[in-house]
This record gives C-alpha cells, structure tokens and sequence, in this order.
C-alpha cells in the first residue's frame, strides 16, 4: 500500500460541480402503468423520456416466435429469483432503487443514454445500477453459452465491469468511471461478489456532458464479444442543468487535513459549510453520507482513496484523501 499521497487531485470533479436545487432526476416511474411490464419497442415506440434522459430501443426484431432488442428499455417487472431469459427485464432484488416501481434496462456491450436539451451540457451527478436476474444468475452458475465466474474450482479471476463516460459537443470524454458488477479476483474467495442491490455511483467527475456512454466488459468473451449477459439495471440517474453548473473557481478556498489520514480529517474553509457530505470510492461507489462537523471519523472506512464531497454556500466542493 502506498504510504504517500501527491496532492494532485484538486480538480477532482472536473472543471465543473453542480447545485442541488437544479437537479432533475429520471426515475422513470411513468413510463410503465403496473408491475410486470417492460417496453423495449415491441409497441412499436423506440424513444421515451424521464427526467432529462433520452432512452432509445436502437434495434429490434422477431425471430422464430421469439425477439430480440438493444439499446434501453423502461421496466417494472418484479421478482429476481429464477434468473430465466424472461428475467432479462427485472432487476436482481425485484424492484427499483429504494424499493420504486420502475426502472430501466440496457442491453449491448454499448449503450449511449442521450440527454435532453433542458440539461444537455450539465453535469450528471450519478445514477443507480444493479445485475438484472438473468445476468445474475448466469455469472453464478453459468449456462451453455457462458461459464459460470471462478470457475469450477472458484480461483478463476472473473469480472463484469461497467465503464461510463460522456460525450461534450460530439467528443467522448477521457474521463471515464468504472464500476465492478461482478468481481471474482480477490484471493480469497469468500470477498468474491455478484451485485444484487442498489449502488449509487458518482459521475461528477465526468464534467457536462451531452450524453452518457456505457461500455460492459467481462473476463468470458470470445472473437465475437463478451459472453457474460450485457444487461444494467440503471435508475434515479441525477442530472442537472447547464444553467447550475459552478466553476470551481466559484467554490471556497479548503484545506483538508492530514492527507494521508488514519482516524479522521479535518478541514478549514474560507466559507461557512453547511455540514452536509458524501463519501465515494475510487469504483464511484457512495460509501457514507451524513453531516460534518469539523471533522470526518474515519474508523469505519477501510484502507484506500476516497473522494469527498462537501456541500458549501456556492454548491458542492470535491476533495480526495487517502485512508491509511
């Protein structure tokens, strides 16, 4: 473990962080009248939209009685136990983030989620993702087109990554975040995990954007692409509009210490804050939430680098700082 840190990770969101009281949130609520419902062009409508985000069935078509599609799809379907291909369209724990009733599915290894123009050019702040059913119980136990991750012996060091980044004005970003679905590299096999719940991952670090790009990846592919189902679950994707973005330059002068940190670190601002913070790791993954108070415990946090995220008088502030 790395026992230094270069302090180089001012500009940790990008150029631009977002006010809360513009955001837009598309939790795709409205696009289905009931449970057990999923709409992926079949009705013959291939563009909805919820809450700023554009969502596009970019192919689909019937084959032998049954179909096939790509591209995103809103849903409602509840369950998440069999895991059969009728579970492409539900999410692992049979419901949306924080319990909601509809939700959204992509399907292909690529995935643009375009954004409307009321916050195209803003920054999107995260969104909610899970395994669908069907991916879920395909990376556990394997079926005839794909093997089940670990292998038979377990020590197999499978994974299914989620990558995202964001077109500006036409041009895919650099800055991207990763996200592990399913990560089996661990030594020890009892740390191995599927994702069956809910996880928030920040994407503010990506600037404004225009639109979103989601690429999978997996350890079980061949020349024609990945094995591992390409479904996401994704809802409550936060976004806000270009009219809320502040410059960082617009943000109050802080100094957050010690960096590196072992129980706690402190911090001293030009500005008043208003207590509230967020906490996400490197994988974009929120890991506490609460107020501050002058100081952050640190005793429940594990070892590594992590990125703050305190909410001042002028909008949201990023710092990074590593966890001894």
């Amino acid at each position: 473990m790395k026992t230094s840190f270069t302090f180089l990770y001012t500009l940790l969101i990008g150029l631009f962080v977002s006010s809360l009281n513009a955001q837009l949130v598309a939790d795709f609520e409205s696009l289905t009248t009931g449970p057990d419902q999923a709409f992926y062009g079949q009705d013959g409508v291939f563009t909805r939209t919820s809450g700023g985000v554009i969502m596009d069935i970019t192919s689909y078509g019937t084959f032998d009685g049954g179909f096939f599609w790509g591209g995103m799809a809103a849903s409602s379907y509840t369950g998440g136990m069999t895991g059969g291909l009728e579970e492409q369209f539900t999410a692992r724990n049979g419901s949306g983030a924080e319990g909601s009733g509809g939700y959204a599915v992509t399907f292909g290894e690529r995935v643009v989620i375009r954004l409307d123009e009321s916050v195209a050019g803003g920054v999107v702040e995260g969104m909610s993702v899970s395994n669908t059913a069907y991916a879920y119980f395909v990376i556990r136990d394997g079926n005839m087109f794909s093997d089940l991750f670990g292998g038979e012996s377990g020590d197999d060091p499978d994974f299914f990554f989620l990558t995202v980044k964001g077109f500006s004005d036409g041009e895919l970003t650099t800055d991207s975040v990763n996200f592990y679905l399913a990560d089996y590299r661990f030594e020890d096999n009892e740390q191995d995990y599927i994702i069956e719940d809910w996880e928030f991952i920040n994407l503010s670090s990506l600037g404004g954007v225009d639109s979103l790009e989601l690429t999978l990846k997996s350890s079980d592919f061949n020349n024609f692409g990945i094995l591992t189902p390409a479904y996401v679950a994704i809802d409550n994707v936060i976004t806000a509009s270009p009219s809320s973005v502040r410059s960082l330059s617009d943000l109050p002068e802080v100094n957050l210490f010690p960096n590196p940190a072992k129980n706690e670190v402190r911090l001293t601002t030009t500005q008043g804050l208003t207590g509230a913070y967020q906490l996400y790791n490197l994988f974009g993954q929120r890991v506490a939430t609460g107020q501050w108070n002058g100081a952050l415990n640190l005793s429940g946090v594990t070892a590594g680098t992590y990125q703050l995220l305190l909410e001042t008088e002028s909008g949201w502030l990023p710092r990074r700082f590593v966890k001894q």
